[in-house]
């Protein structure tokens, strides 16, 4: 597929009953696959293409963006169409949350490059994706869907962050109206609530999936030309649309390296040298306990032997190699 609106969502929709799972692995709301059912048309911008589908899960994984109000709409547009298509699908509490301030953001932006000498706006949705995709590098200013079900977390985020935006986006667009964090805290609390069953921990349940030999589909949101690292930068979207967004957006080894193929050294700590510091709880990150800090229980490290190793067994097979010959090369005796 190249820029899209080749009828992406409908092949997924064909190829669904022939798989026991339906993956999104990024975009967001800005990408759009219709549906015909029952002479009803569907459009999906965040649910995946074959939530229709009996007795396929649907899974939003961890690299999509998601825009809670969006999704609640599609879900009670299918709901009148099949009453537990809600009861298939399943959320991963690491995936970013589109909030107010990144639509406003997307935007103003927008107005802002246009107005320059040489119009350089992108043409975005104006959905807030890109803001949001941001906002998850910047790691301070991110909220997950994990977070929703957390109110003392959630309200510390929003106070912090919604002052900040409210000066960002501000200075860009003076018109802007400033943010009410308790307004905030209570839509996305009410959002986190009607969700709160199809919030869960993707990437373990996908590899639990893969163990169990479950065939799995992987949807893609856009077409590959729009690949933020492979398209045609810069007019292109905020994510790893091809192939290669994959492992990143679900967590799963790339392809042809999964069910038996996975090997690696388990590391005692998760990719650091201390403990790791909870937003809610443990506020002195000077002097963590011994014990180590809480984690959310979407903040769980996956384990290093779950995760995707490029190159698989063989990666480590030719490592162990190169330096069992390197050791042996070291203990020859040296000459006079």
């Amino acid at each position: 597929m190249q820029w899209g609106d080749e009828g992406k969502g409908k092949i997924v929709d064909i190829l669904t009953p022939r798989h026991d799972a339906v993956v999104r692995f990024n975009g967001g709301a800005n990408a759009g696959h219709t549906v015909v059912a029952g002479g009803q048309r569907f459009a999906m911008h965040l649910l995946p293409s074959g939530i229709l589908t009996p007795d396929t899960l649907s899974v939003i994984g961890n690299g999509v963006v998601v825009d809670p109000a969006q999704l609640l709409k599609e879900l009670a547009a299918v709901s009148e169409h099949d009453a537990a298509a809600t009861s298939r699908l399943r959320i991963s509490s690491r995936a970013h949350v589109v909030m107010p301030w990144h639509k406003d953001s997307d935007r103003a932006l927008e107005t802002f490059l246009s107005g320059q000498a040489q119009d350089r706006k992108i043409g975005t949705t104006g959905r807030g994706i890109g803001p949001c995709y941001a906002d998850r590098a910047g790691r301070a200013t991110a909220i997950r869907m994990g977070d929703l079900l957390e109110p003392e977390a959630l309200r510390e985020s929003v106070t912090m962050i919604a002052a900040l935006k409210t000066a960002q986006i501000g200075a860009l667009d003076a018109q802007n109206p400033p943010y009410d964090p308790a307004a905030v805290l209570t839509e996305y609390l009410g959002y986190g609530e009607q969700l709160r069953d199809c919030i869960t921990d993707t990437t373990y349940l996908l590899h639990d999936l893969d163990r169990e030999g479950k065939r799995l589909l992987l949807e893609g949101a856009n077409a590959a030309l729009l690949d933020v690292d492979h398209g045609t930068f810069p007019y292109v979207t905020s994510s790893n649309s091809s192939a290669l967004g994959i492992p990143a957006g679900t967590g799963l080894p790339p392809p042809g390296r999964r069910s038996g193929d996975r090997r690696g050294q388990g590391l005692r700590h998760p990719g650091r040298v201390r403990p790791l510091p909870h937003r809610a709880g443990q506020r002195d990150r000077q002097r963590p306990s011994r014990e180590g800090a809480r984690i959310r229980h979407h903040d769980r490290p996956a384990s290093p032997l779950r995760l995707a190793r490029p190159g698989g067994s063989a990666l480590f097979h030719d490592a162990e190699r190169r330096l069992e010959r390197r050791t042996h090369a070291l203990r020859r005796p040296r000459g006079p």
